[in-house]
């Protein structure tokens, strides 16, 4: 469940942070980042801001109009040379393309 997963990304992602110069985090995390008034998705992005990581995609990944797709660096974006932008439809979802 999408609780179960904001419970537990936090230890899944707390191993990860020892390698801090260099980190992408992508997938499907069907979480709607596009909906301010969902629970989880304002809990998920407290908890990515809190640790340092911003999270990138601002448009919708799925047919249904959400972004769930998600592309995640630490705050100073070392990686990304270019915003994340939606390409070909694969299945329900969109391609996410970003250069980096």
């Amino acid at each position: 469940t999408v609780q179960q997963f904001i419970i537990d990304f936090p230890v899944f992602i707390e191993p990860l942070l020892t390698i801090k110069p260099k980190i992408i985090i992508t997938g499907d995390f069907n979480i709607h980042i596009n909906d301010a008034n969902d629970n989880y998705t304002a809990k998920f992005l407290d908890q990515i801001a809190g640790i340092g990581l911003t999270q990138h995609v601002t448009v919708p990944t799925h047919i249904s109009g959400n972004t769930i797709d998600l592309i995640i660096t630490w705050n100073n974006n070392e990686l990304l040379i270019s915003k994340p932008s939606i390409g070909e439809q694969l299945s329900d979802h969109y391609f996410v393309n970003a250069l980096i």
